[in-house]
């Protein structure tokens, strides 16, 4: 569900019936023409699009500062366990509900370290280490039997706002994106 609210739009995070084809383009043959004018449309009209991204991932950052208590290390590490949690760790897609309450099947012995954050990020190892140990302590990542780490529902939970901001820069993008005449005009990959 999107809701308007003055300039911004904001998503309501729900559960879309699987034969939805709502809102997606679903000719495999126009997506690679849409790329390619969006593309273009990003180059031509670099400073509208990039205006519209640095304000909303501005807020992102500002959010996410904030709410790891001014160390974007941590928020870094909880977002690479994250991405690896759902890239290898989960045998079918979550929705956010999911992913808030914990309500999925999990391969925890799959999962990330120490070692393979501080090679991901750049951070050194200690540092990584301790700021696990710190986000363990919060209950905001918890170790499974064999040493892997996951997200916690209450991090996801606690993130929501950023995950808001998020669907609000994506949002805003692809709204922008579809107002303009090259991409959802009569000549255009869209029709």
């Amino acid at each position: 569900m999107i809701a308007q609210t003055g300039q911004i739009t904001q998503f309501k995070f729900m559960s879309v019936p699987e034969n939805s084809q709502e809102g997606i383009i679903s000719s495999p043959r126009n997506s690679d023409d849409v790329r390619i004018k969006i593309a273009a449309l990003l180059h031509e009209k670099f400073s509208d699009y990039q205006a519209l991204w640095v304000e909303n991932h501005l807020r992102l950052l500002c959010n996410l500062r904030h709410t790891f208590g001014n160390d974007l290390d941590k928020s870094i590490i909880l977002a690479v366990v994250g991405q690896r949690m759902f890239q290898i760790g989960l045998d079918r897609p979550i929705d956010f509900d999911q992913a808030r309450t914990g309500n999925y099947a999990l391969d925890l012995s799959r999962m990330t370290n120490v070692e393979s954050i501080s090679e991901a990020t750049g951070i050194p190892r200690e540092t990584v280490r301790r700021k696990v140990s710190e986000l363990l302590e919060i209950g905001w990542l918890e170790r499974g039997a064999k040493g892997g780490l996951s997200v916690t529902p209450q991090a996801t939970d606690t993130l929501e706002s950023a995950t808001q901001i998020i669907a609000q820069l994506l949002g805003a993008m692809f709204d922008a994106l579809a107002r303009d005449p090259a991409i959802s005009g009569p000549d255009s990959a869209l029709t």
